[in-house]
């Protein structure tokens, strides 16, 4: 079997495993965790400030209000895909599997590299990232991802 990552993630949290070809289990690799997506909206706006571009009665320009935590879900997401690039460079996988909560694989898909996103062998929109990793691998066996051709859908 090739070298395989697989990602396990939701808005807040990724878990990157590396797939044993011999028994198909999972080591864990590292884990990220982005709080700031957990956080409410009203909190992420009392952080970041005023948001540029929203009316008052001094101005007539008018930008349309953005969510702050989907911002946070897009940074987080930018930063797990950058991650997958430094290690797509390194060698460190072949190909990829993406266990991703629905909307958030596709935030991930979005900033993937082309390189990276080239070696996603299956894409499933499932949040398992509170599976242990044995849990996790069972899914996958279930779901048929054993590593091969691309597939869509639940486990």
């Amino acid at each position: 079997m090739k070298n395989q990552w697989v990602v396990v993630a939701n808005a807040s949290l990724a878990r990157i495993f590396r797939r044993d070809g011999a028994n198909g289990g999972l080591e864990p690799v590292e884990d990220m965790a982005h709080t700031q997506s957990r956080m409410h909206a009203k909190e992420l706006a009392e952080t970041a400030g005023p948001e540029p571009g929203v009316r008052d009665h001094h101005d007539d320009r008018f930008a349309a209000r953005s969510d702050p935590r989907r911002k946070e879900h897009q940074i987080f997401a930018r930063a797990l895909a950058d991650r997958l690039d430094k290690a797509l460079a390194n060698h460190e996988f072949d190909s990829l599997v993406l266990l991703a909560a629905k909307p958030f694989l596709g935030e991930i898909r979005h900033f993937l590299s082309e390189g990276v996103n080239d070696r996603v062998a299956v894409a499933l929109n499932n949040d398992f990232t509170g599976l242990s990793a044995a849990e996790i691998a069972q899914r996958l066996e279930l779901a048929g991802a054993a590593g091969h051709s691309s597939s869509r859908g639940a486990a």
